[in-house]
């Protein structure tokens, strides 16, 4: 009995000196946590192949454009009215110029390996047939800089064709979906 005493009083002792050499460094935790990636997740049916769906409904204006990068990373339009326009979603090359001025779209700076075009027509944003107020008033440039997507920025707005690069990393697969109340097309990319 005397010795089990004994033996976990050194066992106490022991384990209440600290050891410098063995805390971890303030440096090595920071490091750790230093770059976000992505995290795996799969969309049912999305392919790298570009997908079209005409209209043959007037003009849809775009009220809103944002994305989201909880779960799947997605790219939301928003419309007025009661409809979507037409569109021609698919990944692209560039160069790519800005389709009134024809200046080119410097795409250098986003760390993006890839670009996905997204052409919505008839769109734009601003209602024509109402006003010549613009309907999307958000930025048309837009840093994301998360793992997989990286950047998104319009290249025309002119003639009813509103059109938007997304650069991405790697080639992830996409699906476009339609929805309504409000009027949406969602594009959400796979990744990891």
């Amino acid at each position: 009995m005397r010795i089990a005493a004994i033996v976990l009083l050194l066992v106490a002792a022991a384990c209440s000196k600290s050891n410098p050499s063995s805390s971890p460094s303030p440096s090595s935790s920071v490091a750790s946590a230093a770059t976000p990636t992505a995290t795996p997740c799969s969309v049912t049916g999305a392919s790298a192949a570009k997908v079209s769906s005409p209209s043959s409904a007037s003009e849809a204006a775009v009220s809103d454009v944002r994305y989201s990068d909880s779960g799947c990373p997605s790219i939301v339009f928003q419309f007025q009215g009661d409809h979507t326009p037409g569109y021609t979603i698919g990944y692209a090359s560039p160069p790519f110029s800005d389709c009134g001025s024809g200046a080119e779209v410097a795409t250098s700076s986003w760390g993006a390996d890839h670009y996905l075009q997204m052409k919505l027509e008839p769109s734009g944003g601003v209602d024509l047939s109402k006003s010549p107020n613009p309907t999307y008033t958000g930025p048309r440039d837009i840093a994301v800089n998360r793992p997989t997507l990286k950047h998104l920025k319009v290249t025309c707005d002119f003639e009813a064709v509103f059109t938007w690069i997304a650069g991405v990393h790697g080639q992830p697969g996409f699906k476009v979906q339609t929805l309504g109340s409000p009027p949406r097309i969602v594009v959400s990319l796979s990744q990891g």
